[in-house]
């Protein structure tokens, strides 16, 4: 005679939670630069690099970034107009601008 038998396995599993470096709460994120696991409430974005995704940041360096980040934007700026100048310079080259 055949008899179904319920077999039961019991197994140990250790998951690895990611924490915030600031108040141990539920981490998401790692700054960008000192690699500090982040939770979402101590996550600086910065989306200005143009990317699909933000630069994140802690909020040590994110406070340390606040004149790196204005000279970026300066240097941004100045490229942007140099790059116009040489697309302009470019199209009188190929006749499409009267000079």
């Amino acid at each position: 005679m055949l008899v179904r038998t319920k077999i039961t396995t019991t197994k140990e599993v250790t998951k690895l939670v990611m924490v915030c470096d600031y108040c141990n709460g539920k981490g998401r994120y790692s700054c960008t630069l000192c690699r500090k696991d982040l939770c979402r409430k101590h996550t600086y974005h910065d989306y200005s690099g143009g990317g699909d995704y933000s630069t994140r940041y802690c909020l040590v360096c994110w406070e340390k970034g606040e004149s790196f980040r204005a000279k970026m934007v300066e240097l941004e700026q100045k490229l942007e107009q140099e790059l116009d100048q040489v697309e302009l310079e470019w199209a009188e080259a190929c006749g499409l601008i009267a000079q």
